[in-house]
């Protein structure tokens, strides 16, 4: 259960950002509790990804705030200061990509073995036991030695899903992961997805499939053209939206 008093997680406030003369973010307003489930929708380039990837500075924030458990995360800092500012709060907040990002030379294990150990956070036997454990979890015991081209490309989502977990973050990034793999391999990182929000892992989801949204997430925030529209629980947002441009999408991409 959401402790509604406590302060938010994540805390965004009047969000901009814009590439060159574009605006791409609009003045977002966002707030993500402890053991949320949060999937963000919208059209392509609604400024979905952009704002995921503000969370963790991958993007700079052109304006505005975003606060993390308490701490500014676009704070002003001297060079160094930022950097082991970036550190520390990327150890929190984990994040999957569409594109795996796994390292090609490096079996399963040592792909989510490697940052624990290089951190200091494990040891090498700790990193390992905890590696495995991990890829079990994502139901690839058999595969830990293998190595990425021997993977499919849902087998390759799960071990990168396995090495965000391995820094035990208090908060899970998902930037459209199954938009790249064949329709026969999105159930499986979507069970693995599926898993984690029933093991209260608080997480934030880019997604375009509006049934699984539905079915996993607790809070839905719906964006087009660099704003949040309309936001609330799946049934609300889904299935009885008051925003005319929420149910134009929803019309043309959710009607069957």
């Amino acid at each position: 259960m959401q402790d509604t008093k406590r302060e938010p997680l994540i805390r965004i406030r009047n969000l901009r950002k814009s590439f060159g003369p574009l605006e791409v973010l609009k003045g977002i307003d966002m707030e993500v509790r402890e053991g949320q489930i949060l999937a963000l929708i919208g059209p392509s380039g609604s400024g979905k990804s952009t704002l995921l990837r503000t969370i963790n500075q991958l993007e700079d924030v052109t304006s505005g705030e975003i606060w993390f458990d308490g701490t500014l995360v676009n704070a002003d800092l001297p060079h160094r200061a930022r950097e082991k500012h970036l550190n520390a709060l990327r150890r929190n907040i984990g994040m999957v990509f569409q594109h795996f990002n796994l390292f090609p030379h490096m079996t399963a294990l040592e792909n989510v073995t490697m940052a624990p150990v290089l951190l200091g956070l494990h040891t090498k036997a700790q990193a390992r036991e905890n590696a495995l454990r991990l890829l079990a979890k994502v139901g690839l015991s058999d595969r830990a030695d293998y190595y990425p081209s021997r993977l499919s490309g849902g087998q390759k989502q799960r071990v990168a899903i396995a090495r965000a977990l391995a820094m035990e973050p208090k908060v899970m990034l998902f930037d459209e992961v199954t938009s790249a793999l064949d329709p026969e391999l999105v159930g499986e990182v979507n069970r693995t997805m599926k898993q984690l929000a029933e093991e209260n892992m608080t997480m934030v989801i880019v997604t375009h499939e509006l049934k699984f949204a539905a079915d996993t997430a607790s809070h839905i925030v719906f964006m087009a053209d660099g704003r949040i529209v309309e936001e609330g629980p799946p049934d609300q947002v889904l299935r009885n939206p008051l925003q005319a441009r929420t149910r134009a999408f929803l019309q043309q991409d959710f009607a069957e």
